[in-house]
C-alpha cells in the first residue's frame, strides 16, 4: 500500500501544480465565468477536459513519438498553437475595447483547441513519459495516468470558473470594469502564449 502511494503522490503533485497555475484553459475559464457565469462555463471546462483526455490516451499509444521523430512538426504546430492563443487574446481585447460581449469556446472548439495548446503538449508528454511504468506494465499505466489527470483538473479547472463568476458578482459591477477585466485576461493570455513558445 505504502509502494502504490509513493508511485501515485509524484504524478498528483505535478498533475496538481500544473492543472492549477495560470495557463490557456484556466485563463479562458476565468475569463468565461466572468462573463458568462459558473453554469454556461461549465461546457467549456467539459470540452477541455475531454480534449486533453483525448491527447493523454494519444499520448499514451506512441503519439508523443511521433514529435519526438519529426521535431520539425513539434515546432509548427507549436507555432499554430501561439498564433491560435493570440488570435484568441486579441479577440478578448478588441470586445473589450469595443464593449462587446466576448466570445467563449464551445464544447467542439475546446477540444479542438486541445490539439493546438501548447502548454498541454507539454503536460501530456511529461506525465505520460515520466510517470508510466516501463515493461509491461506501460500502456495500463499511462492509461491510468491520463484518466487521474482529469479527475484531478475538472476540480481545478471549477476552481477557475468560481473564481470568474465570484469577480463578475462581487466586483465587476459595471461595463468599465468588466472592460478592464477583459483586458487584463487577453494580456495575460498574450503573456502565456510568449512564454510558452520561447520555452
Amino acid at each position: 500500500m505504502i509502494e502504490i502511494f509513493l508511485k501515485i503522490l509524484p504524478v498528483t503533485i505535478f498533475i496538481i501544480a500544473t492543472s492549477i497555475t495560470p495557463g490557456p484553459n484556466n485563463i479562458m475559464l476565468a475569463t468565461s465565468g466572468a462573463n458568462v457565469g459558473y453554469k454556461k462555463s461549465l461546457s467549456l471546462l467539459f470540452g477541455i477536459a475531454f480534449g486533453f483526455l483525448f491527447f493523454l490516451l494519444l499520448t499514451s499509444f506512441g503519439f508523443n513519438l511521433l514529435f519526438m521523430k519529426y521535431p520539425k512538426l513539434y515546432f509548427i504546430f507549436k507555432i499554430i498553437g501561439t498564433l491560435y492563443l493570440l488570435y484568441l487574446a486579441f479577440s478578448i481585447i478588441t470586445s473589450a475595447l469595443n464593449n462587446e460581449s466576448v466570445k467563449i469556446l464551445n464544447f467542439k472548439n475546446a477540444i479542438i483547441f486541445q490539439f493546438i495548446n501548447p502548454k498541454v503538449w507539454g503536460m501530456a508528454i511529461t506525465s505520460i513519459t515520466s510517470f508510466s511504468l516501463s515493461g509491461n506494465d506501460y500502456l495500463t499505466s499511462a492509461i491510468m495516468i491520463s484518466f487521474w489527470f482529469i479527475v484531478i483538473y475538472i476540480p481545478c479547472g471549477l476552481i477557475w470558473i468560481l473564481f470568474g463568476s465570484l469577480l463578475k458578482n462581487k466586483l465587476l459591477k459595471n461595463q468599465k470594469k468588466y472592460k478592464q477585466f477583459n483586458l487584463l485576461m487577453g494580456l495575460l493570455l498574450i503573456l502565456t502564449a510568449c512564454l510558452i513558445f520561447v520555452n
